[in-house]
């Protein structure tokens, strides 16, 4: 029907979506939605309808329609926002795409709340909703915008932003961040990742502010500084940024105390790096260490 086209192709399908929110025949009104739609017939007054619709079938077709929409309104805005709050978890992730499709700031606080409600076995909405999250916060304007209330939400919601963040790759986000990891210490399982996002599309500065202010806040776990500074070298390798004077100093400091630790893990930390930054200084006692009764491991590296 939408390749033949025609009024009489239209006349044909509107009497099966005049009653389109009504029980029944769900695959066939579906159907005619999407021919409609292809023909540029599809009027907003029935795909209102088709939204609330009593079929789950219609309303999940109906949200894919919005998906699709060249040109997004505020009327389908409001359309895909109805979606998100539909009883059934497939209609959500399909409304949930929708907005994925058609990024803005407004839609982060609405994709938050539905990932506060997802049942921990649903893995699919999960998915859904982190992807159209990475899709608001991709274009660098977001992060100024005041719709992003990130004082006013919960450390839950900080969480879930953070959790998105290394697949937005755009500078304004490193700040926020920053700021993250700076509010909650506990984020050290993650903090490799995080670091080596901020070094690779952070500003400049963002080395120092690795290797000082964030690992000044742990100063004892050790295991933190080894992964965050190979974490940092990865990152700067791939930006093709070498480190500066005072950079390579602090790296210098933390390999020492790689070297000097009591884990053997993170003296072979130590060593690795040392070799990657070739630092000299390192030498003497590198070479004491491969007389040592250490794991061999720890001695390959030192070599």
């Amino acid at each position: 029907l939408a390749e033949r086209g025609g009024a009489e192709a239209v006349a044909a399908l509107q009497p099966i979506v005049k009653d389109v929110s009504e029980s029944g025949a769900g695959a066939q009104k579906a159907h005619a939605l999407w021919a409609l739609e292809r023909l540029s017939k599809l009027d907003d007054d029935t795909l209102v309808r088709a939204v609330s619709a009593k079929e789950k079938e219609v309303r999940v077709h109906a949200q894919r329609i919005l998906t699709e929409k060249k040109t997004w309104t505020p009327r389908y805005d409001a359309l895909a926002l109805v979606g998100l709050d539909d009883k059934e978890a497939m209609v959500q992730r399909v409304a949930v795409e929708a907005l994925a499709a058609h990024p803005s700031p407004e839609h982060v606080r609405p994709l938050l709340d539905v990932a506060r409600q997802i049942k921990s076995a649903d893995s699919h909405l999960t998915y859904a909703v982190r992807l159209a999250l990475r899709e608001q916060l991709r274009p660098a304007e977001t992060w100024t915008s005041p719709r992003l209330k990130f004082e006013k939400w919960t450390e839950k919601d900080l969480r879930v932003i953070a959790d998105v963040t290394p697949g937005v790759r755009n500078e304004p986000s490193t700040a926020f961040l920053k700021s993250y990891l700076l509010k909650f210490p506990d984020t050290v399982a993650r903090a490799p990742i995080y670091m080596h996002y901020i070094v690779r599309y952070g500003p400049e500065g963002a080395v120092n502010w690795a290797l000082n202010d964030y690992l000044g806040q742990h100063p004892k776990n050790l295991a933190v500084h080894g992964t965050v500074l190979k974490a940092v070298l990865q990152a700067s390798q791939e930006r093709g940024i070498k480190l500066g004077e005072s950079e390579r100093t602090s790296a210098g400091g933390i390999v020492d105390r790689l070297l000097n630790a009591p884990n053997a893990g993170e003296q072979q930390v130590g060593a690795e790096i040392a070799g990657s930054l070739k630092l000299t200084k390192a030498q003497p006692q590198l070479l004491a260490m491969v007389t040592r009764k250490l794991p061999e491991a720890v001695r390959r590296a030192c070599i």
